[in-house]
């Protein structure tokens, strides 16, 4: 499965090894990524305290620029990325003249956001997309018998 892939700032940055990771399990999930090497910080929530347009305008970039690749759906890997672009998406699809805004300012670099991208994060695609009885099926090395304590980011859940 072709994706345009958003690994969010954070992962390029504070915690490279999730980015990492991603490149080495990506083959092995059949996961073909077309990184959005030009997409920008989502603005984890701090940037719409003081603009939601430009918060929105930021997200609607990185949205459109999934939409001129092949990739069949969006995909990232950050709970935070997931969380802000979700909501900016449904304020993009359920309101056709701020979507018309939105994409007036993103007009300048030759973007548009066209309703109905899907955006999912990682642990989605391997649940929707794929199933769980497929991801089971690749496992070479079953990690039993572990504790483990994950942290998957408090977005992902709301």
């Amino acid at each position: 499965m072709k994706v345009a892939y958003w690994p969010g700032c954070v992962s390029r940055g504070f915690t490279p090894e999730l980015h990492g990771a991603m490149a080495k399990v990506a083959p092995l999930l059949d996961l073909e990524l077309i990184e959005l090497d030009r997409g920008n910080c989502c603005g984890a929530g701090v940037i719409a305290e003081h603009s939601q347009e430009l918060a929105d305008t930021l997200n609607a970039r990185t949205f459109a620029l999934a939409q001129q690749t092949d990739g069949q759906l969006m995909m990232n890997i950050c709970s935070t990325c997931q969380g802000s672009m979700g909501e900016c998406q449904e304020r993009l699809d359920a309101n056709s003249d701020y979507r018309q805004a939105i994409n007036q300012n993103l007009g300048d670099e030759g973007l548009r956001y066209e309703k109905g991208i899907v955006n999912k994060n990682l642990a989605w695609v391997l649940v929707e997309e794929m199933g769980l009885d497929e991801l089971r099926s690749r496992v070479t090395r079953p990690l039993r018998n572990l504790k483990v304590g994950p942290f998957y980011g408090c977005y992902i859940v709301r």
